[in-house]
């Protein structure tokens, strides 16, 4: 090689000022590529291994890691106007027993009910319209019942004019009895509009309607005035239709404790959340067809467990939880899976499970970090700091089964200079695992803290909310720490020494990216690299990801003051995250080369090294070492992980 030559391989995973396609550019379907090349969204790995870590940085979505649905909007100023309803709901009690057993059922019947009308995203999709449910994301219930009415008066017959009346108005202006019940469906379940009790038993039946009172599953507002005008009945749950296309496509419907995305409440310390950020979020990134035997650790309503089990008619589901009350929720929400696969156990983290394995766990578990109390069920572990994460981290492995994995969403606290990686390592087992942690975000504790007051519905502001964030962060300052992290963590069970791969992604994903299918490769990826020196990746053939773009950049020759000078080249990954390397004119001279069904990675350098009279000895060193990189982002693919004759994804 001649003197001051090399090939320039550094990884980039943050977008420069000059480009926006950084993680949001959509994926190309990619026609007989082959398992490892069906639109998988990628994300920039750190490893780590028992012999050391290498941080890497790369980029993810902000928006997705926000609370769950529990936060408060803020409170009314002058400006705005009261609520209408006199009084909220009150969640229905569980005592005594037998009472709880009727809630139970009484939900049950009523998920089934809504089941048998077609309650679905795409009912309320069609009832809101892209405007309400913009409403709705931005806190203003006023707005989506707004443009409820609205688009039921499009499709009113012989009306000229939305049906506007008291605060519980009906929404069902139009003549097609189908599209009517829709409306009301999605006026009184779905945005928790208080209605007479007559259009209750429009939906439900007078039978179910009158146990959904008796039981306060719907409670009267207190709305009626004197008799002129009847009673108006709110539910005291949410319920809710969720469907995920990766997973099957199927609809479920999630019932739980009502969030405070409507009105103005303060969430019980039982709360049972239901469709929020966190576990769509997790469902994004885990992997299709996750087999037949899988466990939901901290099922809460059961969005993941009941997601899963709908995408293989043979899944057996386990949901385990510590609050009965969140297994009364599953129970109900398990009404929408009628064929009886889930198995419902309560118990206290993986106690109800000793003994057993699975193919998949999944776990969105109360990764909150605090001191410990237990303020809130569902976010607080009762385990110091982020003792909640580093238990389940520890202990999935045990109960994985050969080549299981789990999927888990978590969070680190981090001292001065401390990152995720010195963090994390320390938690997986010495043996038998395959580790790869994605971290999506990183903030300081004010921040921190401000965020999860306001989820708990306590303006920070106030003296209530003062008080919790100086108690709060006077305690994370005692324990030495400076900032939070949040993230994924994917494990695959196999034999020897574990390793460990960690990596920070915080740039914006594409909306709807879906990054199962780039875990499953990353799987893959990292598999085939484990088992190759030097020397076979010469003697391997390779392709260029068909998703990978080539930028070369230039900039004004401010020496010159005219023309442009050379910046840099890079390689993109178009689909996912968008992976982007930095490589130099011999690398991409070498990419040029690289056919499946061509030379060796070898050839290719000698036949370079041949036309360019440069030594070929340091540059198959270096170009192996480079390939590597690029194939653990999946930028580039050994011949033998693509399968050309397949429409496998």
């Amino acid at each position: 090689m001649r003197p001051g030559m090399s090939i320039s391989r550094s990884a980039r995973c943050t977008s420069p000022p000059w480009s926006g396609r950084t993680g949001t550019s959509s994926p190309r379907p990619i026609p007989n590529w082959g398992r490892l090349t069906t639109r998988p969204p990628s994300c920039r790995p750190a490893r780590a291994t028992r012999r050391g870590f290498i941080p890497r940085r790369a980029p993810i979505s902000h928006g997705l890691w926000t609370p769950p649905n529990t936060s408060a909007p803020a409170p009314p100023t002058e400006r705005t106007p009261p609520m209408p309803q006199a009084e909220l709901p009150e969640p229905p009690l569980l005592e005594p027993p037998e009472h709880a057993e009727r809630v139970r059922d009484t939900l049950r019947q009523a998920v089934e009910a809504l089941t048998a009308c077609d309650y679905s995203e795409q009912m309320v999709h069609e009832a809101l319209g892209e405007a309400g449910l913009t409403a709705l994301a931005k806190r203003c219930p006023a707005g989506a019942r707004r443009r409820l009415r609205l688009r039921a008066a499009v499709h009113a017959v012989g009306e000229q004019s939305p049906a506007v009346q008291s605060p519980g108005c009906r929404a069902e202006s139009s003549s097609d009895p189908a599209q009517r019940r829709a409306q009301l469906i999605v006026s009184t379940v779905y945005l928790r509009t208080p209605h007479p009790r007559a259009d209750l038993e429009a939906i439900f039946g007078p039978s179910l309607t009158e146990e959904l009172v008796d039981t306060g599953l719907w409670r009267s507002t207190g709305a009626g005035v004197g008799g002129v005008l009847p009673d108006l009945y709110a539910p005291s749950v949410d319920i809710r239709p969720i469907r995920s296309t990766p997973h099957g496509g199927s609809e479920i419907i999630i019932a739980s404790d009502a969030d405070a995305s409507l009105d103005l409440r303060v969430p019980r310390s039982d709360f049972v959340p239901g469709v929020g950020n966190a576990p769509r979020s997790l469902l994004g990134a885990i992997p299709p067809r996750p087999g037949r035997r899988i466990l939901d650790l901290g099922c809460g309503s059961g969005v993941l467990g009941l997601i899963l089990a709908t995408a293989d008619p043979h899944a057996q589901v386990t949901a385990t939880d510590i609050s009965p009350r969140a297994l009364m929720f599953a129970a109900a929400s398990a009404a929408s899976v009628t064929d009886g696969r889930v198995r419902l156990l309560h118990g206290s983290w993986f106690d109800p499970v000793e003994g057993e394995e699975f193919d998949t766990i999944v776990c969105n578990p109360p990764f909150l970090i605090g001191p410990g109390a237990q303020r809130h069920v569902y976010r607080d572990g009762g385990l110091e700091l982020d003792g909640a994460s580093r238990l389940v981290i520890s202990q999935a492995p045990d109960y994985l089964a050969d080549g299981g994995s789990a999927h888990l969403l978590a969070s680190w606290a981090l001292g001065e200079g401390e990152s995720a990686a010195q963090r994390v390592t320390g938690w997986i087992p010495d043996r038998g695992v395959r580790t790869w942690v994605v971290q999506r975000e990183e903030v300081n504790i004010e921040e921190y803290v401000a965020t999860w007051i306001a989820d708990e519905a306590v303006d920070p502001r106030s003296a209530e909310g003062t008080r919790l964030a100086e108690e709060w962060l006077d305690y994370l300052e005692a324990k030495g720490i400076h900032r939070i992290g949040f993230g994924w963590v994917h494990m695959r069970r196999i034999e020897g020494p574990s390793e460990v791969t960690v990596e920070t992604m915080d740039h914006p994903l594409a909306p709807g990216a879906y990054l199962g299918t780039e875990v499953a490769e990353w799987f893959q990826r990292a598999e085939w690299v484990a088992q190759v020196e030097n020397a076979d990746v010469l003697r391997t053939s390779f392709a260029v990801r068909p998703t990978v773009a080539l930028e070369t950049v230039d900039i004004p020759d401010g020496a010159a003051r005219l023309g442009f000078v050379h910046h840099h080249r890079r390689l993109v990954r178009t689909d996912g995250p968008a992976w982007s390397h930095d490589i130099d004119e011999h690398l991409q001279a070498i990419l040029a080369g690289l056919s499946p069904h061509g030379l060796d990675l070898g050839d290719v350098v000698e036949l370079y090294c041949a036309a360019r009279d440069i030594s070929a000895e340091q540059v198959r060193e270096q170009a192996a070492t480079a390939i590597v990189e690029l194939v653990r982002h999946g930028l580039v693919l050994p011949a033998e992980l693509i399968a050309e004759d397949t429409e496998e994804v």
